[in-house]
């Protein structure tokens, strides 16, 4: 049937009105703040400035107390504060203990029991000084920190306001963190480039391998791999014994360069620390590195930040029962997931 040259045109607006309701304007389009854990809480290194202002020295305090009974502290904060940020965003799912926690796959062997046992504590004293306010995640973060400087690296600021997860990272997603022994650089920037770090933060966040040592099991790829004096040496002390340790650099208690350096000379225990040197898109920031300190620490710093921000999931809380467990939870063997969809994470708080 025909139609009538105004009812076709009539019909011409009714069509693209209906359509143009399905376009978003970007008018109206409100882009979400990254910086927004939830609604109203916006991430900022002066978050608890009103809520708790002596936050960072009652952290500061404890974490200096506890170095000086055991240098290995500050390499114990700030590796627990990394791969839980590197999963899904610092929320401080990797403490949960219980059920389904993380620490219970190969690449979060031996976590520093001292350094879990500090965030713990220091988390107490926080809640005594200040209420159920600050979060276990962001207590870590500043623990790892004064762990850094502590060891003579640099201060650095990080984005406090983070929430705490109501329960553990999916394992599946726990186990792809990068593993020191297999880890080329190809695989490095494509695990952390999602993250958005540079090549210049992926080479500066390696550098805290400055600090600590590795047991045999985490270079055992090498130990028939001698093709330097340095390489046969540690392949026949592992071979001797694989409990044995070495430090990942020739000062393992003092945060500075001398980790790349030790990779510009041969020296990097760790396959993924020798990949490093190995790239020619990595060994460039190397050199630099290991000929000036202050670029390392400026870039280390800035990773770091960065590394704070990161939050995979919104929502959460702020655990006030224990670092270890959920609100929901009081025992450690009581947690349980309490997501429906498998994210590990609510979806708001």
């Amino acid at each position: 049937m025909a139609i009538s040259s105004s009812g076709g045109a009539l019909a011409f607006v009714l069509i693209v009105s209906i359509l143009l309701a399905f376009v978003p304007y970007p008018i109206i389009c409100v882009p979400l703040n990254p910086n927004e854990v939830a609604p109203g809480r916006i991430l900022s290194p002066h978050f608890y400035k009103v809520t708790c202002p002596q936050l960072e020295d009652i952290v500061k305090r404890a974490v200096q107390a506890a170095f000086s009974g055991d240098a290995s502290i500050a390499a114990g904060l700030l590796r627990i504060h990394y791969h839980d940020c590197i999963t899904q965003g610092c929320d401080a799912s990797l403490l949960l203990q219980g059920k389904n926690s993380e620490q219970a796959i190969n690449i979060n062997d031996n976590l520093h029991a001292g350094a879990m046992q500090l965030i713990e504590t220091i988390h107490a004293e926080a809640q005594r000084q200040c209420g159920p306010t600050v979060s276990c995640a962001d207590i870590t973060a500043l623990a790892a920190r004064e762990g850094v400087v502590a060891t003579g690296g640099p201060v650095y600021s990080v984005k406090l306001g983070q929430l705490d997860s109501l329960a553990p990272a999916p394992l599946d997603e726990a186990r792809d963190l990068p593993g020191s022994w297999n880890s080329n650089y190809t695989y490095l920037l494509g695990e952390l480039s999602r993250w958005k770090f540079s090549d210049a933060h992926i080479v500066a966040l390696s550098g805290a391998h400055t600090l600590g040592s590795a047991t045999c099991l985490a270079f055992f790829d090498r130990f028939r791999r001698w093709d330097n004096t340095f390489n046969m040496k540690i392949g026949q002390e592992c071979e001797r014994d694989s409990r044995w340790k070495h430090s990942l650099d020739s000062t393992p208690k003092r945060f500075d360069n001398q980790y790349y350096v030790g990779l510009l000379n041969g020296h990097g225990v760790l396959t993924s620390d020798r990949a490093l040197a190995q790239d020619k898109r990595s060994l460039p920031i190397v050199q630099l590195f290991a000929r000036d300190q202050q670029k390392f620490f400026d870039a280390f710093g800035d990773a770091m930040l960065h590394l704070s921000s990161l939050r995979k999931h919104p929502g959460g809380e702020v655990r006030n029962i224990s670092c270890f467990v959920p609100n929901s939870s009081r025992r450690p063997g009581d947690l349980t997931r309490t997501d429906s969809d498998g994210e590990g994470q609510a979806a708001s708080a």
